[in-house]
């Protein structure tokens, strides 16, 4: 087993589109853990542990929100007055504006 830090260009880490974890639960290399790896309840075990983790990150996260009101915001610019062009351009609805030509 390699004290190194190694880095590989995993799609579920550099893909920005959708939310995304990697979870290292056991190293293959390790004989007892690979053992481990084979049985049915050890990877039951770890899949409810990471679930449980995963759910009890959005509990908390959902007990952390402001409420709505406290959420907005002025508008900086009084109503009816346009956008310049050149922002306006960035800011068109989904059907006008394709967001993944810019992954592309």
């Amino acid at each position: 087993h390699s004290r190194n830090t190694e880095q590989a260009a995993f799609v579920v880490l550099k893909s920005p589109s959708i939310p995304s974890v990697l979870v290292e639960t056991s190293f293959i290399t390790n004989p007892n853990e690979e053992k481990l790896l084979g049985t049915t309840a050890f990877r039951h075990k770890i899949a409810t542990a990471i679930a449980n983790g995963i759910m009890s990150y959005f509990h908390w996260f959902d007990n952390q929100k402001a409420p709505f009101e406290e959420t907005l915001m002025k508008p900086r610019r009084p109503s009816g007055q346009s956008l310049p062009a050149s922002v306006a351009g960035r800011h068109l609805p989904e059907a006008k504006y394709d967001r993944r030509k810019q992954f592309c």
